[in-house]
């Protein structure tokens, strides 16, 4: 009979020292010991720390299916025949993030703001509407539309302080930086930034047309907020949150103001779908909404059922999404519209530029 032994071989042919913990070496017991609290530490103040994202819900397809008035189009016959342009091309197939987002309303506070500074006086109250005046200034505040609109009176033509003149970068330049700082004036802490792509110019003193930096008497001056380079649209607006009217000789005669502040924190990313997917959305699953429409003449179009459709233009912007409290990705094409009743329209679909459910 072989004896037993305290001290077994291992499989190995050598005996196993397996020292007590109260036989383990000082040095050791305190480096056990500090890896523990550290961990420990470590997980208290992830678990206390916020996020810098938010997981939010996957888009669904609301403002993408309404128009602004409440109608829904349905679509066939869409093709975009225009050319890409490079500030598009170059994010197709890329990742970019979808935001969460709290608003504040600042309407009333600008208002009042722009009230005692001009010394307006109450001169009308029509429903939500209410009109201010003074003798240099009107300011209407549309409460339901939350806008505001405040224009410098024109006594007589006669007076206007205009002129047609043909307008260098700079002096472009200088007419962004006037509208800017007016608009920081009335519309302090606003994150706005003037989107040079959509300044547009006009001729004529009252009645203004069309035309370009080299003949103009005016120029509007859209502002926005900007997420990952590209401008932010609430909902189906067609429209900028501030647009300025300035003479070219640098006098500010209108501002346009929806004085809602947007703050956004970044959830979960997609990628952004070809040009080519998005036209098969607005076909296949009638996922676009005519956001924009003029007709040839000023009777009442049915955009309703839109049949065909040449779109020559195409950007790629940000809309927030007020019903599921997202703002992401969004083509924006324009080009010709055909309804049923082979009316001819200018328009512009708005569609996700990301997969939706």
């Amino acid at each position: 009979m072989i004896p037993s032994s305290s001290n077994p071989t291992s499989p190995t042919g050598f005996k196993d020292h397996k020292p007590a913990v109260g036989n383990w070496p000082k040095w050791f017991k305190v480096l056990l010991v500090s890896l523990v609290v550290v961990t420990i530490f470590t997980s208290i103040i992830y678990l206390m720390t916020p996020s810098s994202t938010t997981n939010l819900p996957t888009p669904q397809p609301h403002i993408s299916q309404q128009n602004p008035d409440q109608s829904r189009s349905s679509f066939s016959g869409v093709g975009f025949v225009g050319e890409i342009p490079a500030a598009v091309a170059e994010l197709l197939g890329t990742k970019m993030s979808l935001y969460g987002f709290e608003q504040q309303d600042r309407l009333g506070e600008i208002s009042e703001t722009v009230i005692n500074s001009l010394q307006l006086s109450l001169l009308d109250e029509v429903g939500p509407v209410e009109i201010y005046s003074s003798d240099q200034y009107n300011l209407s505040i549309n409460h339901d539309q939350k806008r505001a609109t405040l224009s410098r009176k024109i006594a007589s033509e006669q007076n206007l302080e205009i002129e047609t003149i043909s307008l260098s970068r700079a002096q472009v330049d200088n007419l962004i930086n006037t509208s800017a700082d007016y608009v920081d004036n009335i519309f302090p802490q606003n994150n706005l930034t003037p989107l040079e792509s959509s300044i547009r110019f006009f001729d004529g003193d009252v009645h203004l047309s069309p035309s370009t930096s080299l003949s103009c008497t005016y120029v509007e001056i859209p502002f926005t907020q900007i997420l990952e380079g590209l401008p932010v649209y609430l909902d189906q607006k067609g429209q900028e949150p501030v647009l300025v009217l300035i003479t070219s000789l640098g006098k500010v005669q209108k501002v346009v103001l929806s004085p809602t502040r947007f703050h956004f924190t970044p959830s979960t990313s997609s990628t952004i779908i070809s040009v080519e997917e998005a036209i098969h959305n607005i076909n296949t699953n009638n996922v676009g909404s005519v956001i924009t429409w003029v007709a040839e003449s000023h009777l009442s179009t049915n955009i309703e059922e839109i049949v065909g459709a040449n779109l020559t233009e195409v950007s790629l912007e940000y809309r927030i999404d007020s019903t599921t409290q997202l703002a992401y990705p969004f083509y924006r094409f324009s080009g010709s519209l055909v309804n049923t009743n082979e009316e001819t329209v200018f328009g512009e679909i708005i569609t996700p530029a990301i997969q939706i459910q």
